[in-house]
Formats: C-alpha cells, structure tokens, sequence
C-alpha cells in the first residue's frame, strides 16, 4: 500500500512538470511572453546550467508568480476604479512587485549556491590531499554536493577535460554569472597548466581554496548586511501613493469645498508627480541594493530607432559638430560603465526630452478635462453655498446647476440676468436663493472657459522638457557615483587575483591580465585595449591602461605590473602578499562603509514620498483653503 502511494504521488509529480514543460514551451512561442521568458531563463543559467526540463520548469514557475501578482494588483487598483491614472499606478505596482519577485528569487538562488561552493571548496581541499588531483578531487566531491553545485562541478570537470582549454573557459566565463566559480576555475586552470607548488612549506592551491572560502563567507555577511539594512525601504517607498484616495476621500468628507483642488487640474498634476518621485525613488533604491556592478544595459530600444534614417543622418551630423564633446563623452560612460556610445547617449536625451513633451502636454489636456467634469457634473458642498437655503431648496439647486452650466458653458453671450431669469421661471426657488444660485452658476461658467491651455503652462512643459532632457546626465552622474563606490571592490578583487597567482611558476603578465578581464566591469574597457595591444608594447600598453584611469588603487596596481619585468611578480607585489590580514580587514571595513553610506542615503530618499504627500496633499489645501474661508469672513464683516 506505501509502494502504491509512492507511485501515485510520483505520477502526479510528473503530470504537473509535463504541464509546466508544456506552458513553457507555449509561452515561449508567443510573440508577446517570449522575451519575459527568455530574460527569466537567462537569469537562472546565471547562476547555474540546469538540465533543460528543470530550467524550464522554474522559468514558467517564476513567470507565473510574476504574472499573476501583477494580474492581482492591475484588478485591486485599476478594476475597481478605472482611470489613467490608476492604470498608471496599476502598471508600476506590477513592474515594482514583479521585480521584487525575481530580484529575491536571483538572491535566494545565488546565496544557496554560494553555500554550497564554500562547502564544496572544503571537499576540494580535502580529497586533494589524497589524490594530488584537481580533477580526481572534483569528481570526489560532486557526489557529496547538492544539485546546484554537483551541476557547476560537472562543468568544471568537463571545462578541465577538454582538448581546447582555454575556449572552454572562456566559454563558461561568458555563461556563468558567479564570479567566485569564476576565480575557482582560474585556479583550478592554473594548476593544470603550471602545476602545484609550495610556498612557506604550504600548498599554493590549497592556500589559495582557503583565501577563496574566506572571501566567499566575508560576501555572504555582506549580502545579510545589505538585506538588513535595505529591509522594508521598498514597502516605505511604494506605500504612500496607495494613500492618495484615502487622504482625497477623508478631506473632502471633512471639508467639501476641497473638491475643487482634489478633484481638479491641480490635485490631476499632483498625483502624476508624485507617481513620477517614487519611481525615481525606487530605480534609485534599487539600485543601490547590489554590491557589485550590473551589467551592461542592451539600449535594444534605442538601436532600433537609430536605425531610422532620419535619424541616422542627425546623429552624423551631431558628430561632426561636436567631435570634442563626443571624445570627452566618450571617457565619462566609461567611467560609469555604461556600454552605449556618444550617439546614443544624445539620442536618449532627445527621446527624453520628445516624451517629457507629449507628456506634459497630455497631462494638462487630462487634468482641464478632468477640472471641466468637475464643474458640470459635481455639487459637492452646495450646502455652504448660503446658509439660508433649506435642505429641500439644496437639492433642487444640485440638480439645476450643473445642468445650467452644461447648457450655458460654451455660449458666449450668457449673462448673470439671463440665468437668473431661467432659474425663477424652472424652479420652485425663491428670488433670494435664485441669486445664489446664478451666481453660482456664473461663477462656474467662467471657471470651465478658463480650462484650456495657458502660455504659463506651455512654459512649465517646455522646463519640464528641458529637465528631461537632463535625466541622462544625471542618471549618469549616480552611475559614476555608483561605480565610484564599487571601483576599490573591484580593484580588491584584481589584488586577489594577483595573489592567488603570483606564486605559481611561470606565471606571466599577459595570464594575469586575461584573469583580471575575465572578472571586470568598471575596468574592462581598458585591460581588453591593453591584452589587444600587449603583443606589441608591453610597457606601452601597461602605461596607456594606467593613465586612462584617474583611480589611484588601480594606478598603483598598474604600476606593480609594470615592474614584474624588472624585478619579478613576486618582489613586484610582495607588499600585497606580506599585508594580507590588514589587507582583508580594510577591504571588509571599506565594504561595510560603503554599505552604510548606501543605506544611509536610501533611508533619505524612502521617506520623500511620504513627507512629500504630507505636506503637499493633505496640509497644504486645508491650509490654503483655510486662509480662503478667512478672507470670506473678514469681507462679510467689512461689508456689515
């Protein structure tokens, strides 16, 4: 009976991953999921080579929690209250929670690997005392690892196995987004190619597995630093726009003449400002949660419409014009790390400033339309419109205004006389109430003329345009502060490299380099141009890569290399080896502090938009409007 069990819940089992297998492949064919699906499968061959149906499976796992959430958020928030912008909010809300989604699966995925390899370097470390083989210790330990690592150990067999080394490797390198398997495999290539040694009676591999197994678990404390840290700032960020309706509906039930602002062009105009600060806000959080450099954007967008011809010809012609500027350009995406060019650089800038332009238009058109509504279709407060109306003659004038108004508001020659005529000949209302109401009725003809485009507003479109136009310069700007952050990192890193290497015989620059390259990001650009131009100068190419970079860490490290040919790699980095202690606690220290200016930084920016919404949305009108009821009062008792 336990056997039948057993079989029946297997059965199941493989009914239900047949069933995602066949989702995916659906879902891979359609046009309109096929990019999501392919991003998500990507992701996950990051951080480990899947066998095909599992790699399958978990794509359209997390594909479907992602749509589904934001098929949930889109019915909470536009559904029940259709509009532009809910659909707005409805849409960012998706795009933030989805993101949140994948960016805790990558983070729960890489960290379990991460685990595992710390584990599996132990195992390494000690089956190659028995074995005094790179590749027999790994064959011993992939049976002992869990899936995830028993796959990459299998690889990495399978990259040390093969005819053509140094492909392979490059190959992986290209796959794989772990850059602590990548440093494990260095290694492991190394001692293939050069063969052991020992340094201070101790195996130079074996020391190197220790040095790798501290740096695995001194980044894991720094990714529980980081979540600590970074917790519950995204929920502080993104709750305070779902508090606009009720902050709306709580004002105008406690003050109905806030109908008005909340319901017109300018409470319209609030709304799309504040959407657009969080989620500013919130790109800025985001990324300021990663410790190490992203990748490189694609830009597939803007390729595309530089294919135009048009446009093609206006960015050669920019170039001409401004080939100093497009030098100078050049060197500042490359200190952010950014991989477009020039010409897309100014052609982002120019869709920035086309869209803040057909934006803003839209919005003004909206919120006037909106305002325009407002006037004819709502009579919220007529109760304060006199005091001496009774509640039987109020609902007779909530009728008969906005229908005066929808009737009257596009005749030009409408006067005060006219409609006060109308109003006593329709309506049971005396003459005392039929002024007020008139002159309500008036009073709300002109507002809705005056509801169109002003020049002060084509004037706003036009700097809101020109700040657009910015938003490249700037977001470049926190970029290269980004960058900044992360350069000594990286340069930490390059130190690693050097020095799990450095007592390896034979070892030469050009290997080190081509190490070095397979592990940066910030400096990529130039250790690719000087492993290019290596073969024909080799002083020449180490000192055009150091004065290409302002960075003083780097520059020293250059420095070093270029003094391995006079006195040798050992002498030439032996401070590096002989600081090794102080060395790990000052990167760990500079690493703690940059995550402490990092969340300091986001902590400040999280509560913009709820300090904003306070003081703008919910203090400010009953502000104003009181000062308003003030100045009525004071004209009453002037006049009695």
């Amino acid at each position: 009976m336990k056997r039948q069990g057993i079989g029946v819940y297997r059965y199941s089992k493989i009914r239900q991953e047949k069933r995602f297998i066949r989702l995916y492949r659906i879902c891979e064919g359609c046009p309109v999921t096929r990019g999501y699906v392919k991003k998500i499968r990507e992701m996950f061959l990051r951080h480990c080579p899947l066998e095909e149906q599992r790699l399958q499976k978990k794509t359209i796992q997390v594909c479907l929690m992602v749509w589904g959430s934001a098929g949930l958020i889109t019915g909470l928030l536009f559904l029940r209250s259709p509009g532009m912008y809910n659909l707005s909010l409805a849409l960012f809300y998706s795009v933030a929670v989805s993101k949140e989604l994948i960016r805790i699966a990558e983070k729960s995925t890489e960290r379990r690997i991460l685990k595992q390899l710390e584990k599996a370097l132990n195992d390494v470390r000690h089956f190659y005392y028995d074995t005094h083989s790179v590749i027999g210790a790994l064959e011993e330990v992939a049976s002992l690892c869990g899936y995830e690592m028993r796959l990459h150990i299998e690889a990495l067999i399978a990259v040390l196995e093969s005819e053509n080394l140094m492909e392979s490797v490059e190959e992986y390198n290209r796959l794989s987004g772990n850059r602590f398997l990548k440093m494990f495999l260095s290694q492991c290539v190394a001692i293939q190619e050069y063969g052991d040694c020992e340094r201070n009676g101790e195996s130079i591999f074996i020391r190197n597995l220790n040095d790798l197994r501290a740096d695995i678990l001194n980044y894991l404390l720094q990714m529980d630093r980081l979540q600590l840290e970074f917790s519950g700032l995204t929920f502080i960020t993104l709750t305070p726009l779902l508090a606009l309706p009720v902050i709306r509906s709580t004002a105008i039930a406690t003050l109905p003449e806030l109908a008005s602002f909340y319901d017109g062009a300018s409470g319209v105009i609030l709304q799309v400002v504040y959407l657009l600060v969080t989620v500013a806000i919130y790109a800025a959080i985001v990324e300021m949660q990663e410790l190490d450099a992203g990748l490189s954007k694609r830009h597939q967008m803007l390729h595309c419409l530089e294919r135009n011809r048009a446009i093609t010809v206006w960015l050669d012609a920019w170039e001409k014009r401004n080939y100093g500027k497009v030098q100078k350009m050049k060197r500042r995406l490359r200190r952010a790390g950014e991989s477009m060019s020039p010409r897309l650089w100014i052609l982002e800038k120019a869709v920035y400033l086309c869209v803040a332009v057909v934006l803003g238009a839209g919005l003004f058109l909206y919120a006037h339309g909106k305002e325009r509504n407002h006037l004819i279709s709502q009579m919220v407060g007529i109760e304060r419109i006199s005091q001496a109306v009774s509640e039987k003659q109020q609902e007779e004038m909530a009728v008969i205004i906005p229908q005066l108004v929808e009737k009257y508001c596009k005749e030009e020659t409408v006067t005060y006389e006219h409609l006060l005529g109308e109003l006593c000949r329709e309506t049971q209302l005396t003459e005392q109430v039929a002024e007020v109401a008139a002159k309500e009725c008036m009073q709300r003809i002109q507002e809705y003329r005056s509801c169109h485009m002003k020049w002060s507003e084509l004037v706003i479109i036009l700097l809101c345009a020109l700040l657009a136009y910015g938003i490249p310069d700037l977001s470049l700007w926190y970029k290269t502060a980004l960058v900044r952050m992360n350069m000594l990192s990286e340069v930490t890193q390059f130190q690693s490299i050097i020095m799990m290497q450095m007592f390896i015989p034979d070892i030469t620059v050009l290997r080190i380099l081509t190490s070095m390259e397979q592990f940066a990001f910030i400096f990529r650009t130039g250790i690719q141009e000087c492993i290019n131009e290596y073969s024909y100068s080799v002083v020449e190419s180490l000192s055009t890569m150091k004065e290409a970079e302002s960075y003083e860490p780097f520059r020293r490290l250059c420095d070093n290399l270029l003094m391995v040919d006079k006195i040798g790699i050992i002498r030439a980095f032996e401070e590096i080896a002989q600081d090794r202690e102080h060395f790990q606690k000052q990167r760990e220290e500079d690493t703690y502090r940059m995550i402490r200016k990092k969340a300091g930084k986001a902590k400040l920016l999280a509560f913009v938009p709820m300090l904003t919404i306070m003081l703008s949305y919910l203090i400010f009108p009953y502000g104003v409007e009181a000062l308003n009821q003030f100045s009525a009062i004071m004209q009453d008792l002037n006049a009695m």
